[in-house]
């Protein structure tokens, strides 16, 4: 293995082994060192030791799980290797903020990133740029479709050209592309930005590159040619083997990657699709169901309750309780007594298998991507963390029967059932307590709010953000309690323990929420996605 292998290799090892206590001399015989020289291989390019690397990124996985969920704090640090002081100490120390403080934060601040390559300084900023249009000479390359991109950057410095001014005071700009007028030829275009207006030059092309979110990175210009072509392959491999997989970037595949340079620096812009100025925070609670009845299963024989269950696993008790009745049907309590009583510990207690159900019954499901406006809803509690007495109803069946009757609260004004064109929206909201900052969990029911209409007393308006949804869809000729009750707890089964758990990485729960939207006939369930 070369070096750049060795470090490739590192990085992948850590990030898939990153709940385990890994220690220096396991790294070091992955990759043929001795520990003494293990530390100065890492040290020398990472720029940190192995320990406090290790630190600062288990910090940030435990950051991105206190953000993204509703696991007890002492559990996240535990898991990440911290015990409970040190945690919220280091914790503090690395962020400014203790960990509960976290609980609202969409985005993790980043790894720290390399300060230099080659001796030249480099600098990272996350920019939103406009579309721009660049005319140059379009340079055939010489290895045509076998080209390595990563190995070619700066390709004009190591090919000049005399049909091109490399000393060219102005920033310019390079990028490639596939000339389908020449059998899908692959050419680097290079040249300044133009207006679209101006007269295009004998021999050269005009191309446009799309704008958007853009990680920007900047290296110190080298002394000639050669090094400048040294140093911005050596970026081009950093940014797209390790921060990259580091900072969980997600690129723009319908974007553009692409170079520019001026006097004092050369540059690489990334286009994002996720993980703009930080590591965004992601969900990932589809599976929470499995660990619930896994749980269950391997300790049956033992004095279990569900705050037990939720203790061990992390999560609050109203959060599993809430989630099992509503794709089950039956109370988790139920579920713990009927395995205490099973005679043999060894089958499952004939649960559900959620896999299973997803791809018998995915495919009844119709699904668009969708852009909302912003919209309120007039909202009343169905169900609330903070009444014990509700803590195992079951939403499903709640929410159907609300969608055919009127909340008390609406019985006589313009949003009885009557209206026939209302439209009944319900979701699961955290909100904080007004007495202290702790924050509870609920579920709220409402139609859409006419903002010319004055507002019901017991309801309270709830603003939806807009932006891009994915709208997955039931219907059926006609509608009862009952069989709105099922749809809904299918739609559930299939996106919330199954889909989202899969496609996480689409989805944008930081600022948005999901939600199910009943109109007429059909039922909806709108997931927030990023793409």
């Amino acid at each position: 293995m070369n070096d750049r292998e060795k470090r490739e290799k590192i990085i992948k090892y850590i990030l898939k082994n990153r709940y385990r206590r890994i220690g220096q001399k396991e790294i070091a015989d992955l990759i043929g060192y001795s520990v003494n020289g293990f530390n100065k291989f890492f040290s020398d390019y990472f720029e940190l030791s192995f320990a406090k690397f290790m630190r600062k990124l288990n910090l940030r996985q435990a950051a991105k799980e206190i953000a993204g969920g509703n696991q007890s704090l002492d559990v996240i640090g535990k898991r990440n290797g911290f015990p409970s002081k040190s945690f919220y100490n280091a914790f503090h120390e690395e962020f400014g903020v203790k960990p509960a403080q976290f609980r609202e934060a969409f985005m993790v601040p980043d790894m720290p990133c390399k300060t230099q390559i080659n001796n030249r300084k480099i600098y990272l900023t996350y920019q939103k740029l406009e579309n721009v249009v660049i005319e140059g000479y379009p340079m055939h390359a010489e290895n045509g479709e076998h080209t390595d991109l990563l190995e070619e950057c700066a390709y004009v410095f190591r090919h000049p050209s005399n049909k091109i001014n490399l000393n060219d005071s102005r920033k310019q700009w390079g990028i490639w592309w596939h000339n389908r007028e020449k059998k899908d030829q692959l050419h680097y275009l290079f040249g300044p930005p133009i207006r679209k207006e101006d007269s295009l030059l004998d021999g050269h092309v005009r191309m446009e590159i799309g704008g958007g979110n853009y990680a920007v990175f900047a290296i110190e210009r080298g002394a000639d040619y050669y090094e400048i072509s040294r140093n911005s392959r050596e970026l081009a491999w950093y940014v797209f083997n390790i921060w990259r997989d580091l900072n969980e970037k997600v690129m723009d595949t319908m974007g553009y990657t692409f170079e520019a340079f001026d006097q004092d620096y050369s540059y690489l812009y990334v286009p994002l699709v996720k993980g703009f100025g930080g590591i965004e925070v992601g969900t990932n609670l589809g599976n929470i169901i499995n660990q619930v009845v896994e749980y269950v299963d391997e300790h049956a024989k033992e004095d279990l309750n569900p705050k037990q269950v939720a203790a061990k696993l992390g999560y609050s008790e109203f959060f599993i309780r809430d989630r099992f009745q509503s794709c089950f049907g039956f109370s988790l309590t139920k579920y713990i007594k009927k395995r205490k009583d099973d005679n043999s510990i060894a089958p499952p207690g004939n649960i559900l298998n959620l896999d299973a159900f997803y791809k018998d019954h995915f495919r009844q499901i119709n699904a668009n991507t969708v852009e909302l406006e912003d919209f309120t809803v007039l909202c009343a509690t169905l169900k609330s963390e903070d009444n014990p007495v509700q803590m195992d109803l079951d939403i499903p069946s709640q929410t159907a029967y609300w969608m055919f009757h009127d909340l008390p609260s609406l019985e006589g004004t313009c949003y009885e059932t009557m209206d026939g064109n209302r439209k009944m929206t319900a979701f699961y909201q955290t909100v904080k307590k007004e007495t202290d900052k702790n924050e509870i969990c609920r579920y709220v029911l409402g139609p859409l709010w006419k903002k010319e209409e004055p507002i019901p007393d017991g309801m309270e308006p709830i603003e939806v953000k807009g932006g891009k949804y994915i709208a997955f869809e039931l219907s059926a000729e006609k509608i009862d309690e009952e069989s709105l009750t099922e749809m809904i707890r299918t739609l559930l089964r299939c996106i919330d323990c199954v889909w989202i758990y899969d496609n996480w990485i689409r989805t944008d729960f930081q600022s948005h929420f999901s939600f199910l939207q009943f109109d007429g006939d059909k039922i909806y369930y709108f997931v927030p996605i990023y793409y």
